[in-house]
């Protein structure tokens, strides 16, 4: 595990100047080849123009695509060590595989459905963990491939960044908070119709002021009463109505009303989803359940196709591929 400290951008821009030098020292090494190959062609110098040639070409395939992605790599390392870095108390990067998260972890979410009984379904790439006031979190790159929809050519993928937080205590909850164009609708309705245990919420009775869609489990004493009417947009638009039980009118002798079937939300909360909701680019979507929270924000990447052919940058390392990250470990907090 690494700490960010006030040496950690020029270290890591360091490692970056070197691995650019190596590759342009490569670039120059191939020149020079390419240009006694020409020479020897002029001369008539069949067998070293040859040899020069195959060089030239062996290097370009072996070590020049393979200095290339190390570069490439080398820049991903250091815009995140100095951009999630700071944020955490100690972290480690993974390149390959991703660090932290398991398939069996995204499942047990039950945030986003996944293709059954095919290799591949769930696959980490670039990631990061560590740990924040005594949380252990995990961020990776994550493709997902969704259930096919009746009809429906090809595969659907869901590319974005998975994040795993163990809370130091049990929230005693369990819900979902959704992007309302993260799944198509068809899809979402029948995966969580398949999770009987959450009921749909009216995201602004909930104390929500964005349109999204949130879904919880009832508290083990609520009473269970006939569905309320439609919900304003988006729970109109999704077919489906609020669970919740509206206030029960108590007469003489009877027991006291129930005001809701479902917890509330903390101010807080409501101010860290609405801050991820707001400054995301992507699509997010949150799961919590216990004593563990999962986010994943589709079409946002931990990784770039950062350019090969151009020298380190300081803007490299003010990059920040994830500013929503801040408003992740809020909501974490304030559960």
């Amino acid at each position: 595990m690494r700490k960010f400290t006030g040496s950690t951008r020029k270290e890591e821009m360091a490692k970056l100047t070197n691995c650019y030098l190596k590759l342009r020292n490569l670039s120059l090494i191939q020149l020079g080849l390419l240009v006694a190959a020409l020479i020897t062609a002029i001369v008539k110098a069949m067998l070293p123009s040859v040899l020069c040639m195959l060089g030239m070409a062996l290097l370009r395939i072996t070590l020049h695509r393979k200095w290339r992605q190390d570069y490439r790599q080398a820049i991903t390392d250091a815009t995140l060590a100095c951009s999630v870095g700071p944020k955490l108390d100690q972290f480690e990067l993974s390149a390959k595989g991703g660090t932290g998260i398991s398939p069996g972890d995204v499942s047990d979410a039950e945030l986003i459905p996944v293709r059954e009984g095919v290799n591949g379904n769930i696959a980490f790439y670039q990631g990061i963990s560590g740990s924040w006031r005594g949380m252990e979190i995990s961020m990776n790159d994550t493709t997902l491939q969704l259930p096919p929809q009746d009809g429906q050519k090809g595969i659907e993928i869901a590319c974005g960044v998975w994040i795993r937080i163990v809370l130091p205590k049990d929230t005693c909850r369990n819900f979902r908070i959704l992007s309302i164009d993260i799944l198509p609708d068809d899809l979402r309705r029948a995966y969580m119709k398949s999770r009987p245990a959450l009921r749909k919420r009216d995201e602004q009775k909930a104390g929500f002021r964005e349109k999204l869609y949130v879904y919880e489990e009832r508290l083990p004493d609520a009473p269970v009463s006939a569905p309320s009417a439609p919900d304003p947009v988006p729970a109109s638009l999704s077919g489906e109505s609020d669970a919740a039980a509206p206030p029960v009118v108590s007469g003489a002798g009877s027991a006291p009303a129930a005001v809701s079937a479902f917890p509330s939300f903390s101010n807080t909360v409501l101010s860290a989803v609405s801050g991820l909701f707001r400054k995301t680019s992507g699509k997010p979507a949150i799961s919590v359940k216990g004593n563990v929270l999962n986010v994943f924000i589709r079409d946002q990447l931990l990784a770039h196709n950062y350019p090969a052919n151009s020298k380190p940058e300081e803007s490299y390392l003010q990059f920040d591929p994830i500013p929503e990250f801040r408003d992740v470990l809020r909501l974490a907090e304030s559960l």
